[in-house]
Parts: C-alpha cells; sequence; structure tokens
C-alpha cells in the first residue's frame, strides 16, 4: 500500500543567482507528527513566489521516495534527506510515480474522517530554485529530462496528516493520461503523448491550451503561448 513517507515544511530564504539576490522557500525538511492541509497548503510551509508557486492549483508538491535512490546514484551521495527536492509530500508505493498516476487522480491521504485529499494537477517545471538548491549547473535541465520530476496537487478535502499514513486513489477519470504522457507532451514535444493527453474529456482549459499551442509550435505556425495571453 502506498504511503505518505515525509510531510516536509520550509521557510523562504536569500538565494544567490549570479549577480541577483532571490527568495525561495524550495528548501524543505520532515517534521515529526501531524500537520494541518488546507486550501494553501500544509501549515508551517511558505512560498515566496506565487505567481509560479502555490495558491490553490499549486497548493503542494509530491514527490516519489522511490526516485531517491536514481538522483543518490547520480549525484554520487551517501544520502539524500526526503524534501531535498522541494516536495511537501514525499510518496512512497508507486514506484514509476509519473507513470502509474495521472492528472486529475484525486488521492486520499489517512482515513476519511481526520485526514484530506489532495488532486494532480500539473507536472512541476524545475527552474533555477531547483538548481540554486542542489548548487549544480544544469541540474533543472537534467532533472526534467530524467522524467522523475514529481506533481503539483490542489487539495480538495482539508484535514490533518502525518508521516505514515496511507494513501490511495479515490478517484480518477477513466480517459486520464498518466503524467509522463503530459510531462512529454509539454516539456519534450511528443506528439503521440500530446494526442493521448489530449484524448481526456476532462483535461483542465489552461492544460489542454498548453498542449495545444506546444502542437501548433511544433507545425510551425507561429501560435502565442498561453501563459503570455492576457
Amino acid at each position: 500500500m502506498a504511503r505518505l513517507a515525509s510531510l516536509n515544511v520550509g521557510r523562504a530564504q536569500s538565494f544567490d543567482l549570479g549577480e541577483r539576490k532571490l527568495r525561495s522557500a524550495i528548501v524543505k525538511a520532515p517534521i515529526a507528527g501531524p500537520a494541518a492541509i488546507g486550501r494553501d497548503g500544509v501549515d508551517g510551509d511558505q512560498q515566496a513566489d506565487r505567481r509560479f508557486h502555490g495558491g490553490p492549483e499549486k497548493a503542494v508538491l509530491l514527490y516519489a521516495l522511490e526516485h531517491y535512490p536514481f538522483w543518490t546514484r547520480a549525484l554520487r551521495c551517501v544520502e539524500l534527506p526526503p524534501g531535498t527536492f522541494g516536495e511537501n509530500l514525499t510518496i512512497e508505493g508507486w514506484p514509476l510515480f509519473e507513470r502509474e498516476l495521472h492528472v486529475g487522480d484525486e488521492l486520499q491521504i489517512g482515513d476519511a474522517a481526520r485526514g484530506a485529499r489532495v488532486q494532480l494537477t500539473t507536472p512541476r517545471q524545475p527552474c533555477w530554485k531547483l538548481e540554486a538548491r542542489m548548487g549544480i549547473a544544469g541540474f533543472a535541465k537534467a532533472f526534467l529530462e530524467s522524467g522523475r520530476i514529481g506533481s503539483y496537487a490542489r487539495v480538495t478535502q482539508p484535514g490533518t496528516i502525518a508521516a505514515g499514513d496511507p494513501i490511495v486513489v479515490a478517484s480518477r477519470s477513466p480517459r486520464a493520461a498518466p503524467l509522463a504522457d503530459l510531462i512529454a507532451a509539454l516539456h519534450l514535444d511528443d506528439r503521440a503523448a500530446a494526442e493521448r493527453v489530449l484524448a481526456d474529456p476532462e483535461l483542465d482549459p489552461a492544460l489542454r491550451r498548453k498542449v495545444e499551442w506546444r502542437l501548433r509550435r511544433r507545425r510551425g505556425d507561429g501560435a502565442t503561448d498561453p501563459d503570455d495571453e492576457s
């Protein structure tokens, strides 16, 4: 059975990026005991830049514990603690997280009375914050190309959760595409994956526009990125 391996929070701090000093709360650490989780995320967690992180659609970030051995080997580390990649919820039980879970999946964490439900919204898009946190030039690109990037989620049922809580898939659209297909469609210009993603009638409209734009751009029609539209 899948479970919540670690619950992680962090506070905003400053990072030097070239000559710029920027703030991020990407450094997360596990907490002991239960914590409340609501529409804006986990109690005690902070998001420094809500233009790109946080808010109802990106309230929490999920990452698979099973991905950690890959990065331990790749980075030649003795150990990487949960929360290393900025995730709030380190999940154990889906070794192929991005292939086994789907955009729109609703996950029940803990029991129905006390626990919470989260719904996967969009894969993470790694940026300078992850690279600054790891202190490795080019890490964001390598992270993305690995496909092991995790997923954001909205909180559909606030509650209290703790490390060790069981997790089950409470609901799933019958035509939902795996997160891996959405990653390939959004970031790798994979036409077949894009068509599988677009076949889901319940796909979020904003994601649909983004995938369709990627397809049009691949055909070279000069379409405007929907993220730039007013």
